[in-house]
């Protein structure tokens, strides 16, 4: 079984993560992906893939953004830009083509014309409304199966999807159980070298991961604690589109007197920060399936989160994590105190929350599920053509 795998952006991140975890399991299984994607900003991604002998292709693709400049060639060069991916496609000769998010319309178009069926995969709960209106007409006329991060996505996206093909696979976000293991990590020195609770979160510093949210709630945990010692820590990158926002986050803790907060930057070594964090937030305002929950669940560590994506089902009542609502600063500030005074609930959130990821979300079992989704899409299409 042969697998083109289309992802609209190069830069590694979550879903780049999963394509290139799980490729590296289905190789085992004797499937073969070819990740297709731009050749910008992709290095990181690229120099993964060779080093996991994972085959890929590059080529100068345009995707729907905000940017005026990038859509404006994402619209005029769009026959191009598509006739190319199906060089890509007929040269490869894949069975299913897997296509990652909404924004990914080039490659479900491209699968269409080439006659090959594709997979489409969700993986946001928000889109803006010129995006969901394009996206509608593409999925009427031009998509085959749907699959989703989470049952919100399915939520989301159902009524935009025609009634036939809104039975969606659920594919959670993949963790690497067996790295990402307490036992055989070391904790980073300069966030363990902190006295007192260490609270961390992790992920590119942009708004929709309410980092001011964060930042609200450390205030907040300040007037609750008096001078209990409790240290915040940003571990994420600071892309250039967010120079403002972050710099509207330093504001907020100079105005607030936070001497406690730290911004770390891009890290390569997460697992490390999340061995030496004693609580990790989550404060997105919208998420399919926040991969650093699940990575910090498997680092066997107590998690307070906002009700984003599936988290709350996942954690089941509060019995692995801690669920609150979106932007609720302070209701995150009193259960971030309540656990930092708390040692042994710590510990037992944390023990069941890697228990849980060992069970529903090891990279073995999305794999499988990625696996059984191809397998049942080529027996269809031998059965149309039977």
């Amino acid at each position: 079984m042969k697998i083109l795998n289309i992802v609209a952006e190069g830069r590694f991140g979550g879903p780049q993560k999963r394509i290139l975890e799980v490729a590296k399991v289905l190789k085992k299984k004797g499937i073969e992906t070819i990740v297709v994607f731009p050749n910008y900003d992709s290095d990181k991604f690229q120099s993964l893939l060779s080093k996991d002998n994972i085959p890929f292709e590059t080529l100068s693709i345009h995707r729907l953004t905000k940017d005026l400049g990038h859509l404006s060639k994402f619209v005029l060069l769009f026959p191009l830009e598509l006739y190319r991916l199906t060089k890509i496609i007929k040269k490869h000769r894949p069975d299913v083509i897997h296509c990652n998010g909404s924004w990914q319309i080039k490659g479900v178009v491209a699968a269409k014309l080439t006659g090959t069926k594709s997979v489409w995969h969700l993986n946001d709960t928000f889109m803006p409304g010129y995006i969901l209106w394009l996206f509608r007409i593409i999925a009427r006329l031009f998509s085959h199966k749907f699959i989703a991060s989470s049952v919100r996505t399915t939520a989301f996206y159902g009524p935009h999807i025609p009634k036939a093909k809104r039975t969606m696979d659920i594919v959670l976000p993949p963790v690497h159980t067996q790295k990402m293991n307490p036992e055989i990590v070391t904790p980073s020195e300069d966030i363990a070298s902190y006295s007192g609770v260490k609270v961390v979160i992790v992920g590119n510093v942009n708004p929709i991961k309410g980092y001011d949210t964060f930042i609200k709630m450390a205030a907040h945990a300040k007037t609750l604690t008096g001078d209990k010692q409790l240290h915040f820590f940003i571990v994420g990158k600071i892309l250039d589109s967010q120079k403002k926002y972050t710099a509207q986050l330093r504001q907020m803790v100079k105005e607030f007197e936070l001497d406690n907060v730290h911004f770390l930057g891009g890290r390569d070594d997460v697992p490390n920060c999340l061995k030496a964090a004693d609580i990790f937030i989550c404060s997105s305002d919208a998420e399919a399936g926040p991969m650093s929950v699940f990575e910090a669940m498997s680092m066997e560590k107590p998690v307070v989160s906002t009700d984003v994506g599936d988290v709350s089902i996942l954690f089941g009542g509060n019995d692995c994590g801690i669920i609150v609502p979106v932007q609720d600063y302070k209701k995150m500030a009193e259960e971030v105190v309540r656990l930092a005074e708390n040692k042994e609930a710590r510990k037992l959130l944390g023990e069941k929350a890697r228990q849980k990821a060992i069970e529903q979300l090891d990279i073995e079992t999305c794999a499988q599920v990625h696996a059984d989704v191809y397998t049942k899409v080529i027996a269809e299409e031998k059965t149309i053509n039977a």
